[in-house]
Order: structure tokens, then sequence, then C-alpha cells
């Protein structure tokens, strides 16, 4: 499929964070993920993934290599292959995330 729509398969979990493929290549994947306030992803590292990690709705707390920013709205950080982050809403409104990793887990 070469077109997808994030807004029409959400679906927030209030147990955990919801993660939603869009697209998946041998050279790259592209997801949504949506956090409900409170939610959090533990410090990892993908050993040969670059990520992208792109606010579109909330304000998301985001840690790369041990520094930390808000982002929000239109704002976005970068982990280099091997590099650690983790993410938060630490607010009390959702986050909407796109998310690029390349190559996909797995892939490299």
């Amino acid at each position: 499929m070469a077109f997808a729509n994030i807004y029409a398969g959400m679906k927030f979990d209030k147990a955990k964070i919801v993660k939603l493929k869009l697209f998946e290549t041998d050279h790259l994947e592209f997801a949504g993920l949506l956090l409900e306030p409170g939610q959090s992803q533990a410090a990892h590292t993908h050993d040969a993934s670059d990520k992208v990690l792109f606010v579109i709705e909330g304000v998301a707390t985001v840690s790369v290599g041990g520094e930390s920013m808000e982002l929000g709205p239109g704002a976005c950080a970068l982990a280099k292959a091997g590099e650690p982050h983790d993410l938060a809403n630490r607010g009390r409104d959702r986050v909407v995330m796109l998310v690029v990793s390349a190559p996909p887990k797995g892939k490299a």
C-alpha cells in the first residue's frame, strides 16, 4: 500500500502505548505512537537503526543520549543507531507521534 492515514486507525489504550505501523519496507518503518497521559517507553537502543521521533499532537518528553527535552507539535528528535533513547507523556493530554526507523528493526 502506498497511502496511509494515522487518524483513520487511531485507538488509544490506557494499558499500553499503541504503535500503528503505517508503512514497512526493507529500508524503513514508518509508524504512529499513541500515548495516554502517564505512559512511557523505557530507555533502549537499536543497534543498527536510526530513529526519528516527530510529535504531531501533545507534548512528549524525549531523551536521547542522556539529554532530555519536551517536544510539542512540529518538534522532532533523532536517535542514531546504538544511542539510548526513551519517551514519556508527562502531561494531561494524549500524545500522537510519528516514528521513522531506518532500516527497520531486524532488517539490517
